[in-house]
């Protein structure tokens, strides 16, 4: 390859929108069940290929990426976390009506890439077709990953405002080989 030996393969820190709808589901005071499917439009999601040799550059790519093109595209994704949330008693802020709590959560979400497998059934419709075909980053259509988080909740007169940090890491390797 153009790299020769690689030192490594990893995800580029990235940003992304997505709409979701958040529905939780009461066990009690403080224990809740978390599911908030959403909808991924835009990501950012790149891999970097780091050769041995810290001469050449890294090749950057993105999940629909052909890697004879120069640009790149990714797919949009559905995805779907179930957590279980872990509430603190509810505080008031100062002498007001507003309260505030804080949470731990933990859980599991199944990413599903949306015209993955359609893209793909293109590129196998150009081989059989005897037509060149680019490589490219052959993604699964899907992947489970685990994720742990915390958060607070703002309880205002007429809404609730959630910031939240989550992290989650795929349990499997998410390229078919």
């Amino acid at each position: 390859t153009y790299l020769g030996e690689l030192k490594s393969i990893h995800n580029k820190t990235s940003h992304g929108f997505s709409i979701g709808l958040p529905i939780d589901i009461r066990w009690n005071d403080r224990l809740t069940i978390n599911f908030s499917p959403s909808f991924n439009i835009v990501n950012s999601q790149q891999v970097i290929f780091s050769p041995m040799n810290e001469d050449l550059n890294p090749i950057v790519r993105k999940s629909k990426h052909m890697l004879q093109d120069l640009r790149g595209d990714n797919f949009n994704s559905f995805e779907f976390p179930v957590a279980l949330k872990f509430r603190s008693e509810e505080k008031r802020i100062f002498n007001s009506d507003s309260k505030y709590r804080a949470y731990v959560l933990g859980g599991a979400r199944l990413t599903r890439w949306s015209g993955l497998l359609i893209h793909y059934d293109d590129l196998k419709l150009e081989s059989k077709n005897n037509r060149p075909v680019p490589e490219g980053l052959i993604m699964k259509p899907e992947y489970m990953s685990w994720e742990a988080g915390v958060g607070f909740e703002f309880y205002l007169s007429y809404f609730k405002v959630s910031p939240e940090l989550r992290f989650s890491q795929s349990m499997n390797n998410v390229f078919s080989n």
